[in-house]
């Protein structure tokens, strides 16, 4: 069971759990009883409609094929008096399966803070440059790509 069908159990049983409880357990007058009571309805059943829509947005990304990985790497610092070393910092990645057409795809840093450049993208592969802008105690980053398009047949 995904977790917006989850939420939106759950968010049915607040809505309805949460009415019942202000309209009876209420001590006051009649007009905020009924008042309160509608609002808390209201606010739970938009909470419900928006987890059905956000279900209904995710299942349209499925007609798309995925490939995602990390890379753990070294990055060379970005310091001008240092020289840079040629293509110590490019990575080449290779698609297990390639695309029908050029994919779509996206990189970013998850541990360290490094520059990412995406470049030569292809249908079965592309290049990555990773330069880390200062000199940081952090040697090793994880970086994770996602490619999503459609798989030749």
């Amino acid at each position: 069971m995904s977790l917006f069908k989850i939420l939106e159990g759950f968010g049915a049983i607040a809505s309805m759990s949460a009415w019942v409880m202000a309209y009876m357990k209420w001590q006051g007058d009649e007009q905020t009883k009924t008042l309160i009571a509608t609002i808390t309805g209201l606010l739970f059943a938009v909470l419900t409609l928006w987890a059905h829509r956000a279900q209904s947005y995710k299942d349209t990304n499925d007609k798309y094929d995925v490939l995602s990985d990390y890379l753990i790497v070294i990055p060379e610092p970005d310091v001008r008096m240092i020289p840079p070393k040629r293509d110590r910092n490019v990575y080449k990645i290779n698609y297990p399966r390639p695309f029908k057409y050029l994919p779509n795809v996206k990189a970013e840093c998850i541990r360290g803070g490094v520059k990412l450049i995406l470049f030569d993208e292809k249908e079965d592969s592309f290049k990555i440059k990773i330069v880390r802008p200062t000199i940081l105690l952090l040697r090793k980053v994880k970086v994770r790509w996602i490619a999503k398009g459609q798989f030749v047949d």
